[in-house]
């Protein structure tokens, strides 16, 4: 029995024998795909001058089988990759084949100004075996001169030092936000005044017997490895407040200037006298106390007045350099990550107290990574921007991290 053209459908049959007796029936799922896939270059174009990261490649099946991704070898600059590289990805509903320079494994690839890239389809089909019929091929050159786009610092992390959050609100309000209507705090980015830099975050008591409450950070984290909450504050004379984490569906208060009574702990030495003060709590060992087995997941952080709720409407509260993390003692090792169309050349930094420094943009060296010796106690930021082979210098990216010299 043959069926003309496609079919996605099931077959059935039974049989009989001589005796008239007939079988159950079986039943067997059909797919019949006559129709081949179709590719076509898209970007860059055939002979151009560019400098781009991407190849892409227009491949779609009008049959009922679909593309099979683990038929795909693309050859780009001399070198054939499949899906099972990072660097080579199908995208099934845009019916796209990208590749991608800086996402190759084992590292990124980058050509040389000048070079001539030639990419071929080598092999492609559907799932049921339907081969491309036409397998496109060109060849355009990579210039450095059309490379306008700044590289960024993928990545910065400091395995001696680990920071969970980092908010110094240089660049906004990092997430804070009013928790209760009109009950909460009001939340602004203030830079009328801070601990360092250029901003703080101010909260201020929208009514009289409000909770003054603002949301932290929603990104959880495990106290056990972060334990330290350490930062900034200005409060107006007589504010209270208090610090609150989330842990097994329960909010545990630690006192900051609120009164004490209920609280799991307290954050040492905390005043509100209208002036900048610093300020750090190891929390790990507060909720230990409540949770004896097991991780100490924290799912959120928040601050607010807890008990009399006596804050008067207008009042404020600023925090600054607001950091979750560990306080290392030994010397710091950073490492950073970034890729560029035309590669990187180079590195700028900056370790200081300071948390929006920009290195200057003069190449420190093409190693991504860097040690720090004689660091005094306190809150440490390392600034860190990248060089592409085109010339451009990236932003700076900013780690903080908390340091004890013992």
């Amino acid at each position: 029995y043959a069926e003309p053209g496609d079919v996605n459908g099931w077959l059935h049959v039974r049989a009989v024998d001589s005796a008239g007796n007939w079988s159950e029936t079986a039943h067997r799922r059909v797919l019949i795909d006559s129709s081949a896939p179709s590719a076509a270059q898209q970007a860059p174009g055939a002979a151009v001058r560019a400098a781009v990261s991407q190849v892409a490649l227009q491949l779609s099946d009008e049959g009922i089988a679909g593309v099979d991704p683990g038929s795909i070898v693309l050859g780009v600059g001399g070198k054939d990759y499949t899906v099972s590289n990072s660097g080579l990805t199908y995208l099934s509903d845009s019916r796209r084949l990208v590749w991608d320079c800086e996402h190759t494994s084992p590292e990124p690839t980058v050509f040389s100004d000048g070079q001539d890239i030639q990419v071929r389809l080598k092999s492609a089909a559907d799932y049921a075996g339907n081969p491309v019929g036409s397998l496109p091929g060109w060849t355009w050159m990579m210039d450095y001169s059309k490379d306008t786009t700044a590289p960024q610092i993928a990545e910065v992390d400091c395995s001696t030092h680990r920071s969970h959050v980092a908010h110094t609100f240089e660049e906004g309000l990092e997430g804070w936000s009013n928790r209760g209507g009109g009950e909460g705090a009001r939340v602004e980015r203030d830079t009328s005044t801070a601990a360092s830099g250029e901003a703080s975050i101010k909260l201020t008591q929208q009514r009289s017997n409000g909770h003054m409450q603002a949301l932290v950070t929603s990104r959880g984290f495990p106290a056990d490895r972060f334990p330290v909450i350490a930062f900034d504050y200005r409060f107006d004379a007589g504010v209270k407040l208090d610090l609150l984490v989330h842990m097994n569906g329960q909010w545990w208060p630690i006192a900051m200037t609120d009164d004490a009574t209920g609280s799991i702990g307290r954050v040492p030495g905390m005043r509100a006298d209208g002036r900048w003060h610093h300020a750090s709590v190891n929390i790990a060992p507060l909720l230990k106390r409540k949770q004896r087995r097991g991780s100490l997941i924290v799912s959120a952080v928040i601050v607010g007045d807890r008990n009399s709720r006596d804050n008067r409407r207008g009042v404020t509260a600023h925090f600054d350099n607001f950091v979750i993390g560990t306080v290392g003692t030994v010397k710091p090792v950073f490492r950073w990550t970034a890729t560029d169309t035309t590669g990187i050349t180079g590195y700028s930094y900056v370790l200081d107290q300071e948390p929006a420094t920009e290195p200057p943009a003069e190449s420190m060296g093409p190693t991504a990574a860097k040690a720090f010796e004689g660091l005094a106690t306190g809150l440490w930021f390392l600034h860190v921007r990248a060089a592409d082979g085109a010339g451009n210098w990236g932003p700076p990216s900013h780690y903080a991290i908390m340091h004890s010299a013992g």
